[in-house]
């Protein structure tokens, strides 16, 4: 019986399990949500004439449109976020799009962080970008 129920959960986990129940009427209701991502996770931005370029990836799978309010903030560690631009972005149901931001960071220790949220700080990526000769 034991193996039944744990065959019957991993099948439940596929598409094809998720369809099965949702034809019999059982079924988890779909939650709205945002995807908010770097686009290149792999390459950390460097500071380039004050500025720190940010490619984020933002997919809006809220069930409507949405017009998101971005910030993006500038930190040393241990220091409190200051913002240093921000925006509007209006994504249609299921669409995504990269948000290409341009940070302006003046920095005040050997690294400072750099953080993009689009709809509140609960939807938010960012990175440490080190401060070395050239930078401002």
């Amino acid at each position: 019986m034991a193996v039944l129920a744990l065959a019957g959960l991993g099948l439940a986990q596929t598409d094809a399990g998720r369809d099965a129940l949702a034809d019999v009427g059982i079924a988890a209701p779909s939650e709205p949500y945002t995807e908010i991502s770097l686009a290149r996770p792999d390459a950390t931005p460097a500071i380039e004439d004050g500025v720190v370029p940010m490619v984020v990836r933002v997919h809006n799978v809220e069930g409507t449109r949405r017009t998101y309010a971005w910030t993006a903030t500038v930190h040393a560690p241990g220091a409190s976020p200051q913002e240093a631009a921000r925006g509007r972005l209006t994504l249609e149901d299921g669409a995504a799009e990269t948000l290409r931001v341009r940070v302006p960071v003046i920095c005040t220790a050997d690294q400072m962080r750099v953080d993009v949220s689009v709809g509140g700080r609960h939807r938010a990526v960012g990175v440490w970008v080190p401060c070395g000769e050239g930078a401002p």
